[in-house]
């Protein structure tokens, strides 16, 4: 296993999972620098993104509406994180998505 920015292992494998679902996917692949050198701490982590990212594009696309940009995800994250429990995260998740197409509307 690698470390990621964190200093916790990243699973055995991940970063090659990762370009297998881009590619099964059909997204845009990130510079190829080598599995072997993606799965790096640093190099992990921006892996790790742009995956999201690109998934990200692609489930937006087929659901009609834009991606998330970083700003909302980061927002998202911190509501959430507040939250005690499962249940409260959830609802938090939900107004968060209510008021996002609010937005996206006005």
């Amino acid at each position: 296993m690698s470390a990621t920015s964190t200093g916790k292992p990243a699973p055995t494998g991940m970063a090659q999972r990762l370009l297998e679902e881009l590619k099964r996917q059909g997204a845009e692949m990130p510079p190829a620098t080598g599995a072997a050198e993606h799965a790096r701490q640093n190099q992990f982590t921006a892996l790790y993104r742009a995956s999201i990212e690109q998934l990200e594009t692609l489930v937006a696309r087929g659901d009609g509406h834009p991606p998330m940009r970083k700003q909302e995800v980061d927002l998202l994250c911190r509501c959430v994180l507040s939250c005690r429990t499962l249940r409260e995260a959830i609802g938090c998740a939900a107004d968060f998505a209510r008021c996002c197409i609010r937005a996206q509307a006005s």
